[in-house]
């Protein structure tokens, strides 16, 4: 039932019932203006329908989409691979070896 909750059905612009559609889904159509703020709206499973505005997990502007989410892995400078900048670190440190050895006065 926990993830019924997340699921949701709504009316088309010409009536037709649509769904189940994720939250996640649900905003994206909200914010594209698919569904609009009268649009009819149930959570999956439950038989009360309700205009959009009366579901704040759907019409609330600052609701983070999954795709917004921060990144799980750290982002690299211009996608270069983590060994590729190992190896201009060691080349960095190798050259700034030779000036001080070879080229102090």
């Amino acid at each position: 039932m926990s993830s019924q909750r997340n699921r949701y059905l709504y009316l088309s612009a010409s009536g037709e019932p649509r769904g189940p559609a994720w939250l996640g889904e649900m905003r994206r159509l909200y914010q594209s203006g698919e569904i609009g703020p009268e649009s009819q709206v149930c959570r999956e499973g439950e038989e009360d329908w309700g205009p959009a505005r009366t579901f704040p997990e759907i019409t609330s502007e600052d609701a983070i989409l999954p795709d917004q989410a921060a990144p799980s892995t750290p982002l690299r400078p211009s996608g270069i691979s983590w060994g590729v900048w190992a190896l201009i670190l060691i080349l960095a440190l190798f050259m700034a070896w030779v000036q001080f050895v070879y080229l102090r006065p």
